[in-house]
């Protein structure tokens, strides 16, 4: 006989991603799992160089030691879209995006309009963690400022 666990039985927590820093959002209670998020921090970009500024956060998932759990990530597309998120500053705009790969070919996303989500699982406790690999592209003609957008992560089990 083969268990399915029903939607009632799957719990939802939701995280949010700074770029400039790290913020930590859950809601919901008595979860076997908890995440930790790092934030991707991109520095200075300067409008002058003809390469792409890489930077990466994590994702860390974590547990109960007694449960053999499995979970899907995804990341909300904040301001913009999946195609192209963006940061803003005032009313200007720094075009970025995340990814699931270090090549940055695959878009983290919900998983729909070719956006890839994230499967993990926990055995007996032991933690996941995922890397999201970010990109601003070169060549953006933006004015100087602090850059931020927020998203949020779900972690589905």
């Amino acid at each position: 006989m083969t268990f399915k666990p029903s939607l009632l039985y799957q719990r939802i927590w939701r995280f949010v991603i700074l770029l400039s820093g790290l913020v930590f959002w859950v809601t919901g209670s008595h979860a076997a799992c908890s995440a930790t998020v790092a934030g991707v921090s991109f520095g200075n970009y300067d409008v002058f160089t003809a390469s792409s500024l890489d930077s990466a956060g994590n994702i860390r998932v974590d547990c109960d030691l007694l449960t053999w759990t499995y979970y899907v990530i995804r990341l909300g597309p904040g301001n913009g879209s999946y195609v192209e998120r963006q940061m803003q500053h005032g009313s200007h705009v720094l075009a970025y995006n995340l990814y699931t790969n270090s090549s940055r070919s695959q878009v983290w996303g919900d998983g729909n309009g070719g956006t890839a989500s994230v499967n993990g699982r926990s055995l007996l406790g032991s933690p996941g963690s995922f890397p999201v690999y970010g990109r601003i592209p070169a060549g953006q003609n933006t004015v100087v400022g602090h850059y931020t957008d927020t998203l949020v992560v779900t972690v589905e089990y």
